[in-house]
């Protein structure tokens, strides 16, 4: 273990804390020897025998420096030299053009959290609101400064603070996105969306739609797509409950219902993999009671996340069409398959899915 010097670079509690380890580890436990070996390890550019000097007489630097014999007053002399004031307006400076990156963008909360913690403990900004104000201009996404403005009210300490801004970076690690990848599982049989190579053997003759209790692979996870007909999204732009949306399974074909074919066991919409056309469009809904609501103009976005309970609805011209599944079963080629289908009935609870980010 080799002491650091001081060179102006490091906060002088900081510093004098580290030396303090290195003594005791050394069992130099008197503070005036402390306090000397101190001396000995500052830069010799750093003259901090000037630092009281008055104008009018330059005769006193061997009179001060012996009165530097406390580890406190060591501290002060520190702080009074330039080089601690210039480190303070550069912490500042690094903080002011700090920016915040999460982790599916490459970036680490927690050395974040430390880097801005200990950038204000150097330039000694122990205001609360002026640590909201650069934690709030270190966001880039609007979702961080909206839900950060929404709650900062509440905030009294550094801690609630912080444990706020995690808070927020776990909604924003749980928001869906334009070209995410999702599986979606029924809730009420806990079984998750899935297709096949198989194709039905009435109806459009498309590949099969099932429901399994196998955790997600390729063909039960589904991408988020712009929708049939409209201009395409930007991947990473947040999805907000009413979006119209297509969903395309990770092997290729798109979720696609038409309200003329029926489903193989129940007679209700058929649901099958199909191309892109205006049949792939769905809309997201977060429950039930949203479909026959008209949501008022006003009304701030609510985004879709991750573990969210939704309902799904074919954006038709024919007719409103839900999608649905339960634990009747078709018969294909001697394998049983979970039917899912569309409905044009009353909505009710066993209409919800529950959408899971597999994969930004």
């Amino acid at each position: 273990m080799n002491p650091p010097r001081y060179d102006g670079t490091v906060h002088p509690d900081e510093w004098i804390k580290q030396i303090r380890t290195f003594c005791y580890f050394k069992q130099i436990t008197e503070e005036q020897e402390i306090v000397k070996f101190c001396k000995s390890m500052i830069h010799s550019t750093i003259n901090i025998n000037n630092n009281n000097d008055n104008n009018d007489n330059n005769n006193n630097n061997n009179n001060e420096i012996e009165e530097i014999n406390t580890l406190d007053s060591l501290s002060n002399a520190l702080k009074s030299h330039i080089t601690f004031q210039i480190l303070k307006d550069t912490c500042k400076r690094k903080l002011q053009v700090l920016k915040f990156a999460p982790e599916i963008h490459g970036g680490d909360t927690a050395k974040f959290i430390s880097y801005f913690n200990m950038k204000c403990f150097d330039a000694e900004i122990n205001d609360l609101e002026e640590q909201k104000k650069l934690l709030f201009h270190s966001f880039s996404d609007d979702f961080f400064r909206k839900e950060f403005n929404k709650q900062i009210h509440n905030v009294n300490s550094k801690e609630v603070l912080f444990k706020l801004f995690n808070n927020i970076v776990n909604e924003y690690s749980k928001l869906i996105k334009y070209g995410n990848f999702v599986s979606l599982k029924h809730i009420t049989t806990g079984k998750y969306l899935t297709t096949d190579d198989k194709r039905y053997l009435t109806g459009s003759r498309g590949q099969i739609v099932f429901s399994t209790d196998a955790l997600p692979e390729a063909n039960a996870i589904w991408k988020i797509n712009y929708p049939f007909g409209s201009q395409p999204k930007a991947n990473n732009e947040i999805v907000s409950y009413g979006d119209t949306i297509s969903l395309q399974n990770k092997l290729g074909k798109m979720l696609w219902a038409y309200p003329n074919y029926k489903s193989p066991t129940s007679g209700h919409v058929e649901v099958s993999c199909y191309s892109m056309n205006q049949y792939n469009n769905w809309m997201i809904e977060p429950n039930i009671s949203n479909i026959s609501t008209k949501k008022n103009s006003n009304e701030e976005k609510r985004y879709l996340k991750s573990e969210d309970k939704i309902v799904i609805v074919n954006e038709s011209k024919e007719k409103v069409m839900i999608l649905h599944s339960h634990n009747i079963k078709f018969t294909l080629d001697n394998s049983l398959y979970q039917e899912v289908f569309c409905h044009d009935n009353r909505i009710h609870l066993k209409d919800e899915w529950c959408i899971e980010l597999v994969e930004h």
